[in-house]
């Protein structure tokens, strides 16, 4: 069989809003970008839409593709509040600041004082990054050079006090139920028991500024699924190569360049590559043996619980504390029997979409329901917002979008995609025409 090979500067494996955004990015800066996907079976972006006016670099970047208008006209106009129940009390997270204040102190009566000094201490130090996250710092830092950098700019921040340190979220045990539900919200696994880290505190700082939802969810349910489709289209605009039919099947590292395989003897090559998956899917793309599943994303026993309606990939059943006060989200999802499974995952993995009118917590009669707490997962970078490759993948891999920086939302993704695109670009051609990207 002859084989076709296609040769690009850049490729990106995941069509995704990070990785869709990335392709934009290399393709502004004339570079060859090819996107296509690896998994057929890879559920779809289920993470809350966040930050979307609560973060400088969601704008910068979504302007630099072109893509702040088709973003905002494909969501909600107002981003929508919160509703949690704790066993104890109820409480909703309104994205106004009044509004917000008025109901936590409700909510909240009996710690009204060191719930209005947790809330202080989430705007100082989750909302203090914005002036780090947003400039042209190296992050994650990979060398000494970079990583001075970056502690030369968290010494200009509050966020120091959280990195040298570590300090409690909160010693009231109703507040960090509060911290635990919230975290789960975001997509964040900290412990609310522990320290408070930069990266839980910027992700409790964009969920008290609301979730936003499709514009029209009649006909577009899912808000990802409608960005991803601008974003595609914008890449198209920019002659990006997308390949819809087609799904990639391994990766090596041959020499100097990346090779994808395609099947019927098709290949593609490539200086550079973007990956928007996982740790599981990414091992398996590279033909590594897949780590077993964290501790923190466990599935119960599976049931006959056949849906009286139609499910989407994750259906919200509530949620329900882990180890201390941590929060996990429980969901049904389709089991490969073709019923439903129960499953608690790790917030990172799963969050509905639709978002729930209510979170709640999950009660089964006769069942009980633990989880494991989650191993470590090694050192973790003074602001905790990215998470490290998996082992022996290729360091010259460059990952974005939630699974490389869990937690953030739209922040999430368009943080990756600006750092993944100038590093790329530096790698391709030994310098990078996407330092316009300044900082104001």
């Amino acid at each position: 069989m002859q084989t076709t090979t296609t040769q690009f500067d850049v490729i990106v494996v995941g069509r995704r809003f990070a990785g869709l955004l990335t392709a934009a990015l290399l393709a502004r800066a004339e570079l060859r970008v090819g996107v296509i996907d690896f998994d057929s079976s890879e559920p779809p972006t289920t993470a809350p839409v966040l930050g979307l006016h609560s973060a400088a670099i969601v704008r910068r970047v979504l302007d630099t593709c072109g893509l702040w208008l088709d973003v905002r006209a494909r969501l909600s106009a107002r981003p929508s509040a919160v509703s949690v129940a704790l066993p104890d009390r109820r409480f909703r997270l309104e994205p106004n600041l009044e509004a917000r204040g008025r109901e936590l102190g409700l909510g909240f009566a009996d710690a009204r004082e060191e719930m209005l000094a947790l809330m202080e201490r989430i705007a100082g130090f989750g909302g203090g990054l914005d002036a780090l996250l947003s400039s042209d710092l190296p992050l994650p830092p990979s060398g000494f050079a970079e990583r001075r950098a970056v502690a030369r700019a968290l010494r200009e921040v509050s966020a120091t006090q959280l990195v040298d340190e570590p300090r409690r979220w909160t010693e009231h045990r109703a507040l960090r139920g509060f911290v635990g539900a919230t975290l789960a919200v975001a997509g964040r696994d900290d412990d609310p028991d522990g320290p408070m880290s930069p990266a839980g505190a910027r992700a409790v700082w964009h969920v008290c500024h609301g979730v936003y939802a499709a514009r029209d969810p009649v006909a577009q349910p899912d808000p990802w699924a409608a960005l991803e489709a601008a974003a595609t289209i914008r890449c198209a605009a920019h002659g990006v190569v997308v390949e819809e039919r087609r799904r990639t099947s391994a990766a090596a590292l041959e020499g100097d360049l990346f090779e994808l395989r395609l099947g019927r003897g098709s290949r593609w090559r490539s200086t550079a590559l973007v990956v928007d998956l996982d740790d599981h899917r990414l091992q398996a793309l590279f033909g590594l043996e897949v780590d077993p599943l964290n501790a923190a994303a466990v599935a119960l026993e599976v049931d006959s619980l056949r849906p009286t309606r139609p499910q989407p990939f994750a259906a919200p059943l509530g949620w329900v504390p882990g180890p201390g006060s941590r929060g996990y989200l429980v969901t049904e999802a389709p089991s490969n029997r073709g019923d439903t499974a129960l499953c608690v995952s790790a917030p990172a993995s799963v969050v509905s979409q639709p978002w729930p009118s209510e979170l709640v917590p999950c009660e089964w009669p006769g069942r009980e329901i633990s989880i494991a707490p989650s191993p470590p997962v090694g050192e973790r970078p003074p602001l905790g917002l990215f998470r490290p490759l998996p082992r022996k993948i290729p360091a010259r891999v460059q990952r974005v979008g939630t699974w490389a920086a869990p937690g953030l939302g739209l922040e999430s993704h368009t943080l990756t995609a600006h750092q993944a695109a100038r590093r790329v670009e530096r790698l391709v051609r030994g310098s990078s025409l996407l330092d316009f990207l300044r900082s104001p």
